[in-house]
C-alpha cells in the first residue's frame, strides 16, 4: 500500500475503479480528520451495541422469574436463548445482504426499530413460548444491528480513528451488560420483569431518532455509482466538522474518464476512446 503522503490524490484522468474511489475517499477523510460528526455517529452506533448487550443479558436475569411465575422447567426455558441465537444467524445473513442493496444506515435504522418494537411487545408475553417467539424476531433484528452499525461507523471514519472507535463500541457493549443488571436489581422486585424489558427496549429510541440526522455510507453510494450522493455526504460531514472538503475530492474525480455520466457529445467521445461499446453498456 502506498502511503498517503507519496501517493497522488487522484489518478491521472480520475478514478476508474471502485478501489481507487475508496482510496480517494479514505484520503479525503484522513485530511478532514475526526470531529463532531464522528462523535455523534459513534454515540449513535454505541447505543445500538448498548441495547444489544442489555437485551441479551436481560434474558438470563429473567429465567428465574419465568421459572417461578409460569412454573416452567429449565429445559423449556432454554428455548429463549436458542430462538434468539437462531434469529441472530438469520438476521446477520438477511440484513447483511440487504445492507448492500438499500444501504447501511437504512438497515441499521430498520433493525434498531425492530429491536425497540419487538422487545417492547415481548414484555406482554404470557408464557415462555410466546416470549421465545418474540425473542426470535428480536434476534433477527440483533443480526441487522451487528452487520450494519459497525460497518456504517468504520466506513465513515478516518483510518487513524477506526481502531479507537471499534474498541470503544466494545466498551458500550460491556456497559450495556452492567447497566441491565443494575436496572434489574433496582426495579424488578417492585415493578416486575416486564418493566425491565420495556425500559431496556425503549432506550433504543434515541438512536432511532438520531439516525434521521446521519447520512449514509459514502462507500455504499460509490458501489451504487451515485457519485454525486457520495460527494454530497462528504460535504455534509465536512460542514458538521467545520473543515473544508479537500480540493482533490470532486464528483469529476470520482466519476473518472470511463465511469462518468453521459452529459454531452464531448464526454461521450471521451468515454468511447477509453472503453469498448460492451464495457460502456455495463457501466
Amino acid at each position: 500500500v502506498i502511503p498517503h503522503d507519496d501517493a497522488p490524490p487522484v489518478p491521472p484522468g480520475g478514478c476508474t475503479t471502485h478501489e481507487e474511489r475508496f482510496r480517494l475517499t479514505d484520503r479525503a477523510f484522513d485530511e478532514m480528520g475526526a470531529g463532531r460528526f464522528h462523535i455523534f455517529l459513534f454515540l449513535t452506533v454505541a447505543l445500538g451495541f448498548f441495547i444489544e448487550a442489555a437485551e441479551m443479558n436481560v434474558q438470563s436475569l429473567l429465567l428465574p422469574e419465568f421459572e417461578e411465575l409460569w412454573h416452567t422447567p429449565e429445559k423449556k426455558l432454554s428455548m429463549i436463548g436458542s430462538f434468539t441465537a437462531v434469529g441472530m444467524m438469520i438476521g446477520t445473513f438477511v440484513f447483511g445482504r440487504l445492507s448492500d442493496i438499500i444501504g447501511r444506515k437504512t438497515v441499521y435504522q430498520l433493525s434498531l426499530f425492530l429491536c425497540v418494537t419487538v422487545g417492547f411487545i415481548s414484555s406482554y408475553a404470557t408464557d415462555v413460548s410466546s416470549f421465545a417467539t418474540m425473542r426470535l424476531f428480536l434476534g433477527i433484528a440483533y443480526g441487522g444491528n451487528v452487520v450494519s452499525s459497525a460497518t456504517l461507523l468504520i466506513e465513515s471514519t478516518p483510518t487513524a480513528w477506526r481502531g479507537f472507535f471499534s474498541a470503544m463500541t466494545s466498551f458500550a457493549f460491556t456497559f450495556g451488560n452492567m447497566s441491565v443488571v443494575l436496572l434489574a436489581w433496582a426495579i424488578m422486585d417492585t415493578l416486575g420483569w416486564a418493566w425491565v424489558v420495556r425500559i431496556v427496549s425503549l432506550s433504543g429510541l434515541p438512536a432511532c431518532i438520531a439516525l434521521f440526522y446521519i447520512p449514509g455510507s459514502v462507500r455504499f453510494y460509490i458501489m451504487k455509482k451515485d457519485y454525486r450522493a457520495a460527494h454530497s455526504i462528504v460535504e455534509r460531514i465536512a460542514k458538521v466538522n467545520r473543515v473544508p472538503v479537500p480540493d482533490f475530492y470532486t464528483v469529476e474525480a470520482l466519476q473518472g474518464n470511463c465511469d462518468g455520466f453521459i452529459s454531452d457529445a464531448t464526454l461521450v467521445s471521451k468515454r468511447l476512446s477509453c472503453t469498448s461499446f460492451t464495457q460502456l453498456r455495463s457501466v
